[in-house]
């Protein structure tokens, strides 16, 4: 659990490849795997599915919620596959799937927000140190948003837009860029101070 700071992602900030404009408009893969991965940390493995009840229970009613709010049989519909581990395996798939980024986000969403209720309680899956580990959870989910360079994050249980990276890109950016020049040297350090 956690993100881990591994050479190829140092590499890239020191070549000055990360992200700093938000996008909306696409989940990209390998978030989707994250959160996949993320989930089965917050809710339970397919292990924790088979062996306890609450999992098992709560896979079953994120599943029944999604597919009753978007009326639909199947979370994937025409996806023609029995699933043998039933609402979990269905979810992670879904996660993986699903086009609609506004879809994927309400399973995230969802899953986030019963987690935050439920897992924190050691009867959950009996995990010593429930409480903080749910905290983490929610803290590595909104740093992978931010990592992947997508404009969401989870407060108080919901997944909210994050539009202040777009002043910074739209505004910051080209007014740094203008003064750039030798003859713009002074203003340069006094706006560079106020940033």
């Amino acid at each position: 659990m956690g993100i881990f700071d591994l050479y190829s992602k140092r590499q890239k900030r020191l070549r000055g490849e990360v992200v700093d404009v938000y996008v909306y408009d696409t989940l990209p893969v390998t978030l989707r795997v994250q959160f996949s991965h993320m989930i089965k940390e917050l809710l339970g493995d397919t292990n924790h599915y088979r062996q306890y009840e609450q999992p098992k229970r709560v896979y079953n009613e994120v599943v029944k919620i999604l597919k009753k709010e978007y009326g639909q049989q199947a979370l994937i519909p025409g996806l023609n596959k029995y699933y043998h581990d039933g609402a979990f395996e269905e979810l992670h798939d879904f996660l993986l799937l699903e086009k609609d980024i506004e879809r994927c986000l309400d399973a995230v969403e969802l899953c986030y927000s019963v987690g935050d209720g439920l897992a924190r309680k050691h009867s959950y899956m009996g995990r010593n140190g429930a409480d903080a580990h749910v905290t983490e959870c929610l803290q590595e989910l909104n740093e992978r948003f931010k990592e992947a360079g997508c404009g969401y994050e989870l407060i108080d249980g919901k997944i909210i837009r994050i539009d202040s990276q777009l002043l910074h890109s739209e505004v910051v950016k080209p007014a740094i860029a203008f003064l750039n020049g030798e003859e713009f040297a002074g203003p340069q350090d006094e706006f560079l101070g106020g940033v």
